[in-house]
């Protein structure tokens, strides 16, 4: 059942797709139904059509629906889609799937900086540094695992990254107890065979091709503050990114 978002204190559209992303988490319009009229989720949301519209665009864009011209709303069913210009964890991504995340294997431990460490996070060698290591489950199968590593100066917290792991997104928690926002990312996507450890975390045959995403997030301030390095299952992830014509201008 869909609620009215009026007393939301976010946004009116955010909190418009918060209400559907949960309304399709909880089995109201399972994967491949088709969502009310924009008429419809006005009176619903009790919002204005222009704000339903906004946040559909909001959600098509984050792979969760397919607007299909003359036919109606559908909710998306099929691979984890992640478009590649919008910076959302992997938990988003998986529940935008309307698949259940689950997480295992969770290693958080702080260590002394290596080479690659130091560069990326413009530390010192040596310096104090938050690893938190995790295989990441859609509806019970692994389908990714990830390396993310913080400035121990700055998030420090052991415990909250701990209980944090198992529920959600560490940028929520980078924001609401750090209050560090990551402003931007810059992403280097490679295709590479499953080492033996790696084919262990996925559950993999050793060379099987999978997705290695290395990514830096950066604050407003343009200071480092997440290394992150993924491995991804293949075709299981759908990555998508929008690209800009060339025009005369480069």
């Amino acid at each position: 059942m869909i609620e009215s978002v009026r007393s939301r204190s976010t946004t009116l559209t955010e909190a418009a797709v918060q209400e559907l992303q949960h309304a399709i988490q909880n089995g109201v319009y399972p994967p491949g139904s088709q969502l009310p009229s924009e008429a419809e989720l006005t009176k619903l949301l009790g919002i204005s059509r222009v704000t339903v519209r906004e946040a559909l665009r909001r959600m098509e864009e984050r792979g969760i629906i397919l607007r299909r011209h003359g036919a109606g709303t559908f909710v998306r069913s099929g691979s984890i889609l992640n478009y590649l210009n919008e910076n959302f964890s992997v938990v988003e991504w998986i529940r935008a799937a309307n698949m259940v995340y689950a997480v295992k294997d969770v290693r958080v431990e702080i260590k002394p900086a290596n080479h690659e460490m130091a560069q990326n996070l413009q530390l010192n060698m040596g310096d104090p540094v938050l690893e938190v290591e995790r295989t990441r489950l859609a509806n019970g199968k692994s389908v990714a695992y990830t390396l993310d590593r913080f400035p121990g100066t700055i998030v420090s917290d052991i415990n909250a990254i701990k209980n944090e792991t198992s529920k959600g997104s560490l940028y929520g928690l980078l924001r609401d107890r750090f209050q560090i926002v990551v402003s931007c990312g810059i992403a280097h996507i490679t295709c590479l065979e499953a080492t033996p450890e790696l084919s262990q975390k996925l559950n993999l045959e050793v060379g099987t091709p999978i997705m290695n995403l290395k990514q830096i997030d950066f604050t407003a301030e343009e200071k480092p503050v997440v290394y992150t390095m993924d491995y991804y299952v293949t075709g299981v992830f759908d990555f998508v990114i929008f690209r800009k014509g060339a025009g005369i201008h480069r």
